[in-house]
């Protein structure tokens, strides 16, 4: 199944403009996010705000789709996952060049998450990993190495 949003799951700044999905049941999300935009998925995120809040606060979540975007923008993946708290194990997160804001608030208050992903972003940008495990109480395995050599004022805040 593949979607026509090529500007993104957002119209405009205010969060009251993101495309939200509504779960109900334990449910397992599959398959490249990046169809939900195109029916010729690419590795760039096209928008700011492309996938921001899409999940938030789905309780049901079980797994995530693949967030296989090498090409970030400002606050795509933001809160993204928030509130997820079936949720165990993350996305991998392939991108090494980060946006601001790109991972802010991405699992916050995931508290079945257990795993976090390598995190293998060599160019950061300000406040691009912000809060993002803020109330993941469960994390028990975390990246061995962070392989950026210079960070961003925020960056790990």
């Amino acid at each position: 199944m593949y979607g026509n949003f090529p500007n993104g799951m957002t119209n405009g700044v205010a969060d009251s403009n993101c495309s939200q999905f509504t779960i109900e049941g334990k449910t397992k999300a599959s398959g490249n996010i990046m169809a939900l935009l195109s029916d010729t998925p690419t590795l760039t995120i096209p928008t700011k705000r492309c996938f921001k809040l899409l999940f938030s606060d789905c309780t049901d979540l079980m797994t995530a789709p693949e967030l296989p975007a090498t090409t970030l923008t400002e606050s795509c993946y933001e809160s993204m996952f928030s509130g997820c708290t079936s949720l165990t194990d993350a996305p991998v997160l392939p991108a090494r060049v980060l946006k601001e804001h790109c991972y802010l608030y991405m699992f916050r208050g995931c508290t079945g998450l257990t795993t976090a992903p390598d995190l293998p972003a060599t160019t950061l940008a300000y406040d691009c990993y912000g809060k993002m495990f803020s109330g993941c109480t469960s994390l028990t395995n975390i990246p061995d190495e962070l392989p950026a050599t210079q960070l961003a004022k925020f960056c790990y805040d």
